[in-house]
């Protein structure tokens, strides 16, 4: 009895004298996104800005924005169809854009320039990059892996099982 006292007293003290916090987020700033919803989002390199894809149709943009504030550092409007998936190659200078069956592999400098575009044979729900080669995987009801540099088909997945899983992750080593 006399242990379980001196124990609850020193967890009591514990509690008094250790300061509490909380998983509360709070907002740092407050931008609302004119095109639309958000449809994908990327940290970019360094952690000072992140990459968006936004709105549908017509009304789309791929923007970067800063972290810190929000604020909108440059934009491009783009056609976009539901769904659309943005992922930043290894290099951290160009990105892949699926948007619809169309498949983009863009610069990351000030205007996004296009520098490859292919159709994808699927439509796809998820996907993920090869941080050794140039290769991208995608999910839907099959699963395809394409060199994103070339637009090349260089495997479907036989075996891959639609109904079980759409998610897919690469190896830090390919």
């Amino acid at each position: 009895m006399k242990n379980l006292l001196i124990n609850l007293l020193l967890a009591v003290t514990m509690l008094i004298a250790t300061p509490l916090t909380s998983a509360e987020v709070i907002p740092i700033w407050n931008k609302t996104i004119e095109e639309g919803s958000i449809q994908d989002m990327q940290l970019m390199k360094g952690g000072d800005e992140f990459l968006l894809f936004t709105g549908f149709w017509d009304k789309g943009q791929l923007q970067v924005r800063n972290t810190t504030d929000g604020e909108l550092i440059r934009s491009q409007p783009i056609n976009a169809d539901h769904n659309g998936k943005i992922i930043i190659t290894p290099d951290s200078n160009r990105f892949i854009v699926l948007n619809g069956l169309q498949c983009e592999l863009r610069n990351l400098d000030d205007t996004f320039s296009i520098v490859n575009s292919f159709n994808l044979d699927v439509i796809y729900t998820n996907i993920a990059i090869d941080p050794i080669i140039p290769y991208v995987y995608v999910t839907g009801v099959k699963m395809l892996c394409y060199n994103y540099e070339t637009g090349e088909l260089i495997t479907e997945f036989k075996d891959y099982i639609t109904d079980v899983d759409t998610r897919i992750a690469v190896s830090d080593d390919g």
